[in-house]
């Protein structure tokens, strides 16, 4: 781990990692979500880690994670992980499922439902509050029957409703390709009916020129933020 501080100016600093991977940074804390790509070069070991994994599935999970344990580093599981899965974590595992909240030093954590596996993430810091959606989407995939495309835009309304009820400064939310014109659907209800200040899409891949071209239909809204490479710092 780099023992050298990272000296941010502003309040909060958030940067891209790989598809849904990201890390927000504050003086104090580096919180990171669903990372799958290797994140040493990020790692400062003056200040404490929180790794959150909102489910098991392999583009949002690793277990390579296990080498940045230290007694200061904190691992947040979604339940659907076995604890088997993570022994290598260490002893600093908080297994959480929807519907529960955890205090974790001046963190307040709290576990929304997903549209597919495992967790959504709402972290409230004392710089700030972050919601990271992991797999919650609107998934509306178009060789799905109408009436399971009815269900899946009911059961995301219904879980992003009561998330948008929490102040939230920045989120993290999926625009996957793979949807096609539905592609934009969740990032633009959340856009349309919430207050958060910064927007950022996660769950592309490396198609960073496919966000780009689907942003367009956003119409660029100021708050969103797009990503352009792995290892970009957008706030």
């Amino acid at each position: 781990m780099n023992a050298n501080p990272h000296s941010i100016t502003k309040t909060y600093e958030v940067r891209f990692l790989k598809h849904s991977g990201v890390m927000i940074e504050t003086k104090g804390y580096q919180l990171f979500f669903d990372v799958i790509s290797d994140v040493s070069e990020y790692v400062v070991s003056v200040k404490k880690q929180f790794f959150f994994i909102s489910h098991g599935h392999h583009d949002h999970f690793d277990l390579s994670l296990s080498k940045y344990k230290d007694e200061d580093s904190r691992y947040i599981v979604s339940d659907d992980i076995k604890g088997e899965a993570v022994h290598d974590f260490g002893a600093n595992v908080s297994f959480i499922k929807p519907g529960e909240s955890i205090h974790l030093d001046d963190l307040i954590i709290q576990a929304y439902e997903s549209t597919d596996l495992g967790v959504s993430f709402y972290v409230k810091t004392p710089n700030c509050n972050v919601f990271h959606s992991g797999d919650l989407n609107w998934w509306h995939w178009v060789n799905s029957p109408k009436s399971t495309q009815l269900e899946e835009e009911s059961a995301f309304k219904a879980i992003m409703d009561k998330v948008m009820e929490n102040p939230i400064d920045v989120a993290f939310i999926p625009m996957d390709p793979r949807l096609g014109v539905a592609a934009t659907w969740a990032i633009r209800y959340f856009l349309d009916n919430s207050n958060t200040k910064k927007v950022i899409p996660i769950h592309f891949g490396d198609q960073f020129e496919a966000i780009k071209n689907m942003a367009a239909i956003l119409k660029a809204d100021v708050r969103l933020y797009l990503p352009s490479a792995e290892g970009e710092v957008l706030i």
